[in-house]
């Protein structure tokens, strides 16, 4: 590995100490100085020196807060001034200037920065260049300029002003019902989906030419009941899908679009805040996800007849709420069906012996979702580890188990055989509860322990076997410095350059530990490895 980036993955370690900060500045080329100015612990000389090098940066020394206004001459750093004219912290003279400059890309940048004189905004709104104009109309909050922007002559600017929340109602109902408009799709579509945009202007457009310009209409939540019940039968599923979340549907229409053709629509209406309960059962046939809205607005009395649904697909989704009353929750528990002991597993305050018999009665069906109850005490998520060696146990109990422990149940032994368990070939992923969709690799666990900030050096070890964990696991700072120090060693002397993590990737993460030894860093900021 080259000296160069070995060097700039240090500049970003948190822990590298001033003196040789300062050591690398002195000695940076362009990309290094670039690495050096995203710290945030710069002292003021150490700024100053990189603030000199060149105009980006200098700005992305003011994009982190540590140049202002008085330290910028705008003549000589205009990328600079412009950045803090954009975080609101440059000077009004500043705008004025760059609104005469004679590039338009510079224009184009000042019309999107924020509360800028009205006098700058008078000359961007009349600037020959309409993509200035139109940048104007997209950031400015001036509802007078906007207003009379909503007239000018040019299609991009007028669609601008439609899209921005800003511009005055009146204004946007005058763009809507403007000949000119009906054409420009795009117009009236940003329109249509702008909040401040009164419905009564836009209600109309639901028998429009255009399906995206219904699509757009049918997801208003305001919209009249007559606009939405007719977008329910528009002959396109996306629009149909748009509105079958319109609390104000019938439910004469809410049942027909609970067996539309289309798994969009019906996935769309079961999410329906006004849906009738015994309507849910037909709609969520393995279309829904998440807790329904409907399901979580229930009350006592419904919660009650949830639970006694014969519906299983109505006691799952019940069972995804983490609110439940103790009885019902300890109910849903005992269920006979899995997916139903599988949503309710994770609630909170589950006994540890219901807990245990549903483990007992369901098996790897719902190991997994009882792994993650966060009430799991340490002795069984051991009892529920030792059942990961098992063919039957997924790997999403390893994954879950390994998520779990970032609670001060899991110990660092836990922690270490769940990563063996992950690494070895007794780990290899069984078949997965009915919920899941899909079945993760066992290496998952070894990516998620590597994360974690409690993780032991034991496990991280275990961690730089696997491809894509290691090159989290070199940057953790509980790896032990000796490791560290020989993954920069491997990499400095390595050739390969892989994206998944070789050699010079793992040594560059290392190089970035904040454990990193002190007398390697000064190694490393010294005129050569």
């Amino acid at each position: 590995m080259r000296d160069r980036e070995l060097r700039q993955a240090l500049a970003g370690n948190p822990a590298l100490p001033p003196v040789l900060i300062s050591r690398l500045i002195e000695g940076a080329d362009d990309e290094l100085a670039e690495c050096l100015a995203r710290r945030t612990d710069l002292d003021p000389e150490q700024v100053r020196v990189l603030a000199a090098r060149s105009d980006d940066i200098a700005a992305a020394l003011a994009r982190g807060g540590l140049l202002d206004a008085g330290d910028v001459d705008e003549a000589v750093r205009p990328y600079t001034a412009m950045v803090l004219l954009d975080e609101g912290r440059g000077r009004q003279e500043w705008a004025v200037a760059f609104a005469g400059d004679p590039d338009p890309k510079r224009r184009v940048s000042l019309a999107a920065c924020p509360d800028l004189p009205a006098q700058v905004n008078l000359l961007l709104a009349a600037d020959h260049d309409f993509e200035v104009v139109a940048e104007l109309a997209c950031f400015t909050t001036d509802g007078d300029l906007l207003a009379r922007l909503a007239r000018h002559p040019d299609d991009g600017v007028r669609v601008a002003v439609a899209s921005n929340p800003d511009t005055p109602p009146w204004a946007l109902a005058e763009l809507v019902t403007d000949p000119r408009s009906e054409v420009i799709h795009s117009l009236l579509g940003k329109a249509v989906d702008n909040p401040a945009t009164p419905v009564g202007a836009v209600a109309r457009l639901a028998g429009h030419q255009s399906s995206f310009v219904r699509r757009q209409l049918a997801g208003r939540g305001d919209l009249p009941v007559e606009a939405a019940e007719r977008l329910a039968t528009d002959p396109v599923p996306g629009v149909r899908a748009a509105v079958a979340e319109h609390p104000g549907l019938s439910e004469a229409t809410m049942r027909r679009l609970a067996d539309d053709e289309d798994r969009e629509v019906r996935r769309r209406v079961a999410r329906n805040p006004s849906v009738p309960l015994d309507l849910l059962g037909r709609a969520i046939r393995k279309t829904a996800d998440g807790l329904l809205p409907r399901i979580a607005a229930a009350g006592p009395d419904e919660v009650r007849e949830l639970a006694g649904s014969p519906s299983p697909q109505l006691r799952m989704r019940l069972a995804e709420r983490r609110d439940l009353p103790p009885e019902i929750r300890d109910r849903l528990a005992r269920d006979p069906d899995a997916k139903v002991v599988s949503a309710v597993a994770p609630h909170p305050g589950i006994p540890e012996e219901l807990l245990r018999d549903m483990v007992a009665r369901h098996g790897a069906r719902v190991i997994a979702r009882v792994a993650a109850n966060p009430d799991a005490s340490a002795g069984l998520l051991t009892d529920l580890a030792g059942r990961g060696a098992d063919p039957e146990a997924s790997a999403v109990l390893l994954t879950d188990l390994a998520g779990r422990g970032a609670g001060p149940e899991a110990s660092a032994g836990l922690l270490t055989d769940l990563a063996g368990r992950g690494a070895g070939p007794d780990a290899s992923a069984g078949p997965l509860t009915d919920l899941a969709g899909h079945e993760p690799s066992v290496p998952k666990v070894l990516r998620v322990i590597a994360r974690r900030a409690d993780a032991p050096a034991e496990v991280l070890e275990l961690c730089l076997a696997d491809v894509r964990a290691r090159v989290i696991a070199a940057a953790h700072p509980n790896l032990p410095a000796a490791r560290i120090v020989e993954l920069i060693t491997a990499g400095a002397g390595g050739e390969t350059d892989e994206a998944d993590g070789g050699d010079i990737g793992l040594a560059a993460e290392a190089a970035a530990n904040p454990s990193l030894p002190v007398e390697v860093m000064e190694r490393l900021s010294g005129p050569g490895l």
